[in-house]
């Protein structure tokens, strides 16, 4: 007896819900909860109640919160082994009739009153305040049975891709020895001659455009092109300093990757550890220049002894001496001598990639000096040649640094 009273009153109860206009099964057999409601998401254009299972739409009310859907599953000690999920998306077609998109779960969050809206999300996913809590998790396949780390808003194993600015306070990268083979040291790869054979650039970026399938409310596929980049964005107008992926693959090759799109990429973060060791070697020759040279510093009385003991066994013969300080960063001398005979003299001076980056005239005769100023040349390493006569008297090194 009890049986059928149950059955009595799940059947009136169905009889209530479908004789309102705001609940019904359509035609296709679809449960449609006020089905006038347009999604208008995905490029679909506006739903169709036929197209879809569930249609929920929450009227305006003065309640907080307010849920379109929610789902909560709470189990106890005596619940049985296995997952707990609150909300499950799956999208599977094994059928190749549309060439579309297949998403587990979509979340998009729209206003048209922009005046009061404080925050807008589309899909949140908050982790609790113990360990091994995850708020948001990406991966292939399937869920893990477990990861061994601590308390994340993000977990993603696997690539990540992102169009735009990527902002966070701090970046990281997994570089314990534990996790390391083959390690050796950088220095036995010359990266100072190495990074020279680099050529830095600046550009912008260049749109790329897509071709894309979509599925409209009539159930016709439609094509439309999508762009790579928003052309508003700063990341677009802006200038942006770099280096290209060909050129850098030439000399390290393991420092370039093919993206997904067939694009090569850069890994930047690990030519810090090459810039680290091109310093240390820039170091090692300035060493190297502050022994041969002893007698370092603006030029002073003893420096013009020996200046002037130089000269002296030159004779006529003209005599390029070294620049002095050196290294320097603000201002060097260079002394040279010139005999009377000599018609025309220069002073050339070159990067170490061999390019004229000054000339200097020399007019006066004898013992003389020229001052260079280091706000005239970038950083680094130069050669300076003193030319009389057209015949080459000397070349030596210098050192700039800033």
């Amino acid at each position: 007896m009890k049986t059928k009273i149950i059955l009595i009153s799940n059947a009136l109860l169905c009889c209530a819900f479908f004789s309102s206009a705001q609940v019904k099964v359509n035609s296709s057999g679809n449960f449609i909860v006020k089905d006038y409601v347009t999604l208008g998401i995905l490029g679909f254009g506006a739903a169709n109640s036929n197209r879809g299972h569930l249609y929920i739409n929450t009227p305006n009310s003065s309640g907080y919160p307010m849920y379109g859907v929610y789902s909560s599953i709470v189990a106890g000690s005596s619940a049985p082994q296995g997952d707990c999920i609150g909300v499950c998306g799956s999208a599977n077609n094994s059928s190749n009739t549309y060439p579309t998109r297949y998403v587990g779960v979509l979340g998009q969050s729209t206003s048209s009153n922009t005046s009061g809206l404080k925050l807008s999300i589309g899909v949140a996913g908050i982790a609790g305040t113990y360990s091994n809590h995850i708020g948001v998790y990406g991966g292939y396949s399937s869920l893990p049975s477990s990861l061994s780390v601590g308390l994340y808003a993000g977990y993603f194993a696997g690539g990540v891709y992102v169009t735009g600015n990527l902002t966070a306070s701090t970046i990281t990268q997994s570089s314990d020895e534990r996790l390391k083979l083959g390690i050796l040291p950088v220095s036995s790869e010359k990266v100072t001659d190495k990074l020279r054979l680099l050529k830095p650039v600046h550009y912008n970026l260049k749109q790329i455009e897509t071709e894309s399938d979509s599925i409209n409310a009539r159930g016709e596929t439609v094509k439309f092109m999508v762009k790579r980049y928003d052309e508003k964005s700063q990341e677009f107008q802006k200038k942006h300093y770099g280096l290209l992926a060909q050129d850098l693959q030439k000399v390290y090759p393991d420092l370039v990757y093919e993206g997904g799109d067939g694009y090569l990429e850069i890994n930047y973060i690990e030519l810090i550890p090459l810039l680290l060791q091109a310093i240390q070697e820039q170091q090692s020759a300035i060493e190297e220049l502050q022994k041969q040279q002893p007698s370092f510093g603006v030029v002073n009385s003893k420096s013009k002894n020996i200046v002037s003991s130089n000269l002296a066994e030159a004779g006529e013969q003209a005599l390029l001496l070294q620049n002095a300080p050196n290294p320097f960063s603000e201002r060097t001398e260079i002394g040279y001598y010139l005999p009377t005979s000599v018609q025309k003299a220069s002073l050339y001076i070159y990067d170490m990639n061999g390019r004229q980056v000054k000339q200097l005239d020399l007019q006066q005769k004898g013992n003389a000096s020229v001052v260079i100023a280091g706000s005239q040349l970038q950083a680094g390493m130069y050669l300076y040649t003193l030319i009389a006569d057209g015949r080459e008297v000397d070349t030596k090194k210098m050192i700039l640094t800033k």
